[in-house]
């Protein structure tokens, strides 16, 4: 069945983010934030060329299975991208044009019902703080903030993201995919 395998294969795709060591632009102390996305190439290959049955070459051909195919195309290069942090929050430069001023990407100080606005376009709000379960670890205090807007034709409407203080985010439920924190470290 095309559903079974589908979520076997999102099980173990494994994003990883590493800071990849620091860089001064325009006379800033910068970040390197290194995003790599492991597991991905069985569900490619999968998509790519199904096996014999007919649901999954029916599925293999629809705009769902183009879509997917087009965004785990994507995650075969890294994404870098250059952050610092102030007493004001996370400041993003534009990896395409590091030229262009920094953006207040999300701020350090974060109640509930704190509302803001992300570089990219996409609208925060902070709804409430929860102990979040992940597998079989519980984070206490977690912010939940809802997301609204769209990137790059990816709309983000409905999604989720829970973070902890002195962490950072620890998981994002989205409709195509959720993200866990596994492992930290300092």
């Amino acid at each position: 069945m095309v559903g079974d395998t589908l979520s076997r294969f999102q099980k173990e795709l494994t994003m990883i983010v590493r800071v990849d060591g620091v860089r001064t632009i325009n006379g800033k102390t910068y970040f390197k934030e290194v995003t790599e996305y492991t597991g991905q190439e069985d569900l490619l290959q999968l998509l790519k060329n199904p096996d014999q049955s007919p649901e999954q070459a029916e599925f293999s051909q629809s705009e769902e299975a183009k879509s997917l195919i087009k965004q785990l195309e994507s995650m075969s290069e890294p994404d870098v991208s250059y952050m610092r942090w102030d007493q004001a929050g996370e400041w993003d430069l534009d990896t395409d044009d590091l030229t262009k001023p920094e953006v207040l990407d999300t701020p350090l100080h974060v109640d509930v019902g704190t509302e803001w606005t992300d570089a990219k376009g996409l609208h925060y709000k902070a709804v409430s703080i929860e102990d979040l379960e992940n597998g079989d670890q519980v984070t206490k205090d977690c912010l939940k903030i809802r997301v609204s807007g769209s990137v790059d034709k990816d709309d983000m409407q409905g999604t989720v993201v829970y973070a902890a203080r002195g962490i950072g985010v620890v998981k994002i439920i989205h409709a195509k995919a959720t993200f866990a924190l596994r492992k930290y470290r300092r």
